[in-house]
């Protein structure tokens, strides 16, 4: 019994000295800022796990905040994104220039805040320190015509592709996923058939294009599993940028380190590559959280849901608190098994 009264007393103490209280409008405190240093000095890729519900809006505040901080101190350039190639595309256009017309017709309100917030803190800074957007995921019929007609030439095509131009052309913005899909696999096929045809008529443009098209993610499987393919493209992009820290904000059900099938921890476990024990994770607790599009779970946290609630949160005094259970894994284990940070947000919406 004394054993256990012990333990518990460390765990608390250790707690109490390692929980940070976090504000969107200050910098981090120094104590919290040498925390997250520590880890991130040595990984490559940081995973913000949005828990509860993809609609909170502070998550859009939240990602911005990490973006900055972490270009600032960690020099961070490329971040990357639940969304596909072509969504990066028109995203990156947005913040080369300021035009909003760029943007896709995001569904979510919070998405047009993020970009405004982030192409707002580029301004304050180099042209060459500029945070840029890769997309990882499936293509989106928001996204992926509207940057395809952005790409391609207002000239003539040639005779071979020129059923698949008008394809484009005439598909700025259709209504459903399956649309998308069947005019995907038209020019999958053609592009296959016909690359130095594609290559000649689409020139510097021609690469973007293919990264795009090539994307073998399906918005069909947009509740589904895609972990594997956003590992496979994530690490295609990496070959070419060989960046030397990236961010990701992902729904916790691709970052927590717990499961073998998520991203990151396939990443972080993956030998083969430099990510290999390289991943940092911040995952997030909502509590007395709200949204009026959907009930708001914690349910990827939910074996360790009674810890957090008889424990951790007894620190959180303020809408948002971090901790860090990397300083001490023999006595936080049963937290940082899920990743090295969590951050508690409460009575948010």
């Amino acid at each position: 019994m004394s054993d256990k009264i012990y333990t518990q007393d460390v765990l608390l103490n250790y707690l109490r000295d390692n929980s940070y209280s976090l504000t969107f409008d200050h910098p981090p405190s120094e104590k919290m800022s040498s925390s997250l240093h520590q880890v991130i000095t040595n990984s490559k890729i940081i995973f913000v796990g949005e828990s509860g519900s993809h609609f909170l809006n502070f998550y859009s505040p939240l990602q911005a905040y990490m973006l900055a901080y972490l270009n600032k101190k960690e020099g961070l350039k490329t971040f990357i994104i639940e969304g596909g190639s072509a969504t990066a595309y028109l995203c990156n256009k947005y913040l080369e220039t300021g035009d909003s017309n760029y943007l896709p017709k995001f569904s979510q309100e919070r998405s047009f805040v993020l970009w405004k917030l982030i192409y707002t803190y580029n301004q304050t800074i180099p042209v060459s320190n500029r945070l840029k957007v890769m997309g990882i995921d499936f293509e989106s019929p928001i996204a992926y015509f509207k940057a395809l007609n952005y790409l391609i030439p207002a000239k003539e095509p040639p005779a071979q592709i020129q059923k698949e131009i008008a394809l484009i052309r005439s598909s700025v913005q259709p209504m459903n996923c399956n649309g998308l899909t069947k005019t995907d696999k038209l020019l999958k096929k053609s592009l296959l058939e016909n690359p130095i045809i594609w290559k000649e008529y689409t020139g510097e443009n021609y690469t973007e294009i293919v990264t795009i098209i090539s994307n073998e993610g399906s918005c069909k499987d947009a509740l589904g599993n895609r972990n594997k393919n956003l590992k496979k493209r994530f690490l295609e992009f990496d070959a070419l940028l060989k960046e030397p820290l990236y961010y990701g904000q992902f729904g916790q059900a691709h970052t927590t380190l717990d499961s073998k099938s998520h991203f990151a921890s396939m990443l972080n476990n993956d030998d083969r590559t430099s990510f290999y024990h390289k991943v940092c994770v911040i995952n997030t607790y909502c509590q007395h959280c709200t949204t009026a599009v959907e009930p708001v779970s914690n349910w990827v946290l939910k074996k360790i849901e009674p810890d957090i609630q008889s424990t951790l949160l007894k620190f959180c005094t303020s809408d948002f608190t971090l901790f860090d259970f990397s300083g001490s894994p023999d006595i936080t284990q049963q937290y940082l098994q899920y990743g090295q940070f969590l951050l508690i947000a409460k009575d948010q919406q």
